[in-house]
This record gives C-alpha cells, sequence and structure tokens, in this order.
C-alpha cells in the first residue's frame, strides 16, 4: 500500500500539481514500474527481516534500516529502467516515490504498532515452576502472541496486588489450589487459562 501511494503521490506532485513543468503522461504508464517496485520491495524487506513483527514503538534505528532497504529497492528500480530501453520514466517521480515510500511505511508502521500495543493483553503468570518459567520466555520471545507479560507471581495470594495491571492468568502451578474457583469468581475481569 505505501509504495502505490508513494507513487501517486510522486506522480500528482510531479504531473498534476503545476510545480514543475506540465506533461500529458498517464499514471496508467506507472503500472509496471510500480509492481517492479513491489517486486523488489517484498524480496529485499524479506531479506532485510522487515516483515517480521516487532514489541514497542517504531524506533530510529528501523526508520534508518527501512530507508536502507529503500535505497536498495530505488537503486535497482533505477538500473533496472535504465538497462530497458523503453518508456522513459521521470526520475522525479521516482525519486518523490522513494522519499514518499520512506514516509508512509514509516507511518504505517509506526500506526500498526500503536494499535497492536493497545490490543495486546496484559499477562500474569502465576507458578515459579519450569512449565512457568518457559512459557515466560516464550511469550517475550513471541510477539506475534500479543501478550506482555506484567509478572510471575509464585502463587495465587500475590494476585492481589497485580490484579488490575493485567487481563490474563496463566496458572502454571504443580497443584491446582483448593480455592481455584472462589479465586475465579473474585477476579471474574481477568481470564484464567491453565498450563
Amino acid at each position: 500500500v505505501a509504495v502505490f501511494l508513494a507513487f501517486y503521490a510522486a506522480y500528482f506532485l510531479r504531473i498534476q500539481s503545476g510545480l514543475f513543468s506540465h506533461s500529458q503522461v498517464p499514471f496508467s504508464l506507472y503500472f509496471q514500474l510500480i509492481f517492479l517496485t513491489l517486486l523488489l520491495t517484498i524480496i529485499i524487506f524479506f531479506h532485510g527481516q522487515h516483515y517480521r513483527q516487532k514489541r514497542g514503538f517504531f524506533s530510529q534505528h528501523e526508520f534508518f534500516s527501512l530507508a536502507r532497504s529503500y535505497i536498495l529497492v530505488f537503486t535497482l528500480v533505477m538500473a533496472i529502467t535504465f538497462l530497458i530501453k523503453g518508456f522513459i520514466f521521470s526520475r522525479l517521480i521516482i525519486l518523490f516515490a522513494f522519499l514518499f515510500s520512506i514516509l508512509f511505511s514509516a507511518f504505517f508502521r509506526s500506526l500498526y504498532r500503536r494499535s497492536v500495543k493497545r490490543l495486546q493483553q496484559r499477562v500474569l503468570i502465576v507458578g515459579n515452576t519450569l512449565t512457568g518459567q518457559r512459557l515466560a520466555k516464550k511469550i517475550r520471545q513471541t510477539p506475534e502472541l500479543a501478550y506482555t507479560v506484567v509478572a510471575t507471581l509464585s502463587s495465587l495470594k500475590d494476585l492481589p496486588k497485580y490484579a488490575a495491571q493485567a487481563n490474563v492468568v496463566f496458572l502454571a502451578l504443580e497443584q491446582r489450589p483448593t480455592n481455584l474457583l472462589e479465586v475465579i469468581e473474585r477476579y471474574e475481569h481477568l481470564t484464567f487459562k491453565i498450563v
């Protein structure tokens, strides 16, 4: 989406804004160039691991990594369009598309991260067992699960301190507590899961 919007914005700025010399080139001539750019973007972003889910907000480091990948994409696009003798694409449109691609991608990624952050489940893990430790490690290593570990508790006695900060409780206890149903009823806003 970002690449297509970038080319459309670049085309509008170059051809229809009136800021540059007027041209009658239809936008449809750029569809092949957009397809080539999308294909190269997918390959280079996959290689650069830009499609991996990350936690937290969009960082300055990610912005520069994204910019480096787009530099490679658009360098290849320019080289390929130079080697193929056909329609001569506007270098200004390609330059503007490059700049808009970086800006739009950064904006959409930042927006996506903020929305995912709001939807994340806040988790309490009850039980300092090996299962509980593995579960906490797995949650921290797998951001696409959309879980954030608030705390790891040794027993249900510690639950009142943290109950307001979470919405999911994983029970990783060696023995099932005798008062489990009572606890579930008391904290009905929490979702309990036994592992």
